[in-house]
């Protein structure tokens, strides 16, 4: 089993978008995959469950994708603590060999091939704990000058809690402009072979098929957008794996 995390403290970068779309290739490589939604707006959440759906842990209308959505994740989270005699309200890197014995458990008993965190954009002990769990955590990022500087402050704390990084990788590339072509080679001389092959482009598709709760493999597969998301996950197996 591989942990795994698209993770950046900025929002907006389609982190969750990206969690949707690399589960979805990856139950198509005849993965088994669960999601654990640790962000508190529920997106990933309300994406793989109906309306009205209140259970924590669940199968998804997705063949080999689960869910664990937020309230259960922060429930277990507390569970834990508790059991350690911490506050429930304090997060703590002290629950980390608990909240590993129990992914271990998790592993044994449903056989995942990958979990995969949802997480939220900020840099607080929840998020960094949660980090420090991940096999990989992967960064994606939408070029911008600001977004490049960011980066390295990303990288240089998953250094300091000794985090692997997976790598980065660039979504919302517009192909029509210049600019994101002189920022690509920005990022690249930043961080060389960190920066993943597979690029996502700017596409309606993408922001669409979210709309219509739909991967954009669902919603248009021979359209480039889907595509990449299947060679950005091939990506990402042959790292993991």
């Amino acid at each position: 089993m591989k942990i795994i995390t698209m993770y950046n403290n900025k929002g907006g970068v389609g982190k969750t978008t990206s969690v949707i779309n690399i589960a979805y290739s990856l139950s198509k490589m005849r993965k088994k995959v669960l999601i654990m939604d640790f962000d508190e707006q529920r997106n990933s959440s309300r994406f793989f469950l109906e309306d009205g759906d209140d259970r924590g842990y669940a199968p998804t209308r997705y063949e080999n994708i689960f869910i664990m959505t937020y309230d259960e994740c922060i429930q277990k989270r507390k569970n834990i603590q508790m059991k350690v005699g911490l506050d429930p309200e304090y997060d703590t890197f002290e629950f980390a060999n608990q909240y590993t014995d129990w992914l271990k458990q998790l592993e044994t008993k449903s056989n995942y091939d990958y979990i995969i965190f949802d997480l939220p954009p900020a840099l607080n002990d929840l998020t960094l704990s949660l980090l420090s769990f991940c096999d990989y955590v992967f960064v994606p990022i939408e070029l911008g000058t600001f977004a490049i500087q960011g980066i390295t402050v990303v990288v240089t704390k998953l250094s300091e809690i000794s985090a692997k990084f997976g790598g980065c990788f660039v979504v919302k590339f517009d192909n029509e402009n210049p600019s994101d072509y002189s920022l690509l080679d920005t990022l690249k001389n930043a961080l060389g072979a960190k920066v993943l092959e597979s690029i996502i482009p700017f596409s309606r598709v993408i922001k669409n098929s979210i709309s219509y709760r739909m991967t954009a493999a669902e919603y248009m597969d021979y359209m480039v957008a889907a595509e990449k998301y299947g060679e950005l996950t091939k990506e990402i197996v042959g790292i993991c794996e």
